[in-house]
């Protein structure tokens, strides 16, 4: 899954860069500012080596988003979210040893490149996400000696990065904005503390999330042309 995260990345890299190379004629007259409410479903897991088998988990996030578009097609989108991560390692099929869940605020910088067809833009996001740990649960439901290795038993990390993918709809009324966005994440550092003397090696949050998201435009919105197009329109007016 992460090379397939590493693929996309580069796709959109190599179109973050062709729009750069025409930067002058989608360069807007004023930048295009909104901002938000976000929240939606979050569905965590993590990756360990060695592996464990583990149980699905479902939990939420929310927070506030931001967009930023100085140029047509291409823009910044920022958050700061509360989400809860984590993980349940199972000891049979459909039977849960114990679960550990991570609540955190997330601070995802994306680069947000859209293609419009009139009022609906479908998008694509990538970038990286920085979370602080702010508190852990845990629920056991058997015999820990029972665990094949000390997942359970080492302390997280209070800071730690993810690389963020993800695309959606988004649709621009004269309300505001609504948008509906899917999205996969991955750990790019340790999650958990290693010590001298364990039983495992790496274990990396992951996961997906399906969110939907109001904005408000703030500044920017109305009347506001590329530098092409009013190269355009002089051109026509002469």
């Amino acid at each position: 899954m992460n090379k397939a995260i590493y693929i996309f990345s580069l796709i959109i890299g190599f179109t973050f860069f062709s729009q750069v190379a025409s930067a002058q004629q989608n360069m807007l007259q004023k930048g295009q500012f909104a901002a938000g409410l976000r929240g939606g479903i979050l569905l965590p897991s993590m990756t360990f080596s060695p592996g464990i088998a583990q149980l699905s988990l479902n939990t939420q996030t929310a927070g506030v988003i931001f967009q930023y578009f100085k140029e047509k097609k291409i823009g910044l989108q920022w958050e700061v979210n509360y989400e809860t991560k984590g993980y349940q390692e199972a000891i049979s099929q459909g039977v849960a040893l114990y679960k550990r869940e991570f609540d955190q605020v997330a601070v995802p910088v994306l680069a947000h490149i859209y293609f419009p067809i009139k009022r609906v833009h479908i998008f694509v996001n990538a970038g990286a996400q920085a979370n602080y740990l702010l508190d852990e649960s845990s629920e056991v439901y058997g015999d820990l000696s029972e665990q094949r290795y000390d997942y359970f038993d080492r302390e997280p990390h209070q800071l730690s990065v993810d690389l963020v993918v993800g695309g959606g709809l988004s649709v621009l009324t004269g309300i505001g904005h609504f948008q509906l966005e899917a999205r996969y994440f991955a750990g790019m550092t340790d999650s958990l503390e290693r010590p001298e003397r364990t039983s495992s090696e790496s274990a990396y949050f992951q996961g997906a999330n399906i969110s939907f998201a109001y904005l408000i435009p703030i500044t920017g919105w109305k009347n506001n042309k590329t530098m092409g197009e009013l190269q355009e329109e002089k051109v026509k007016n002469q």
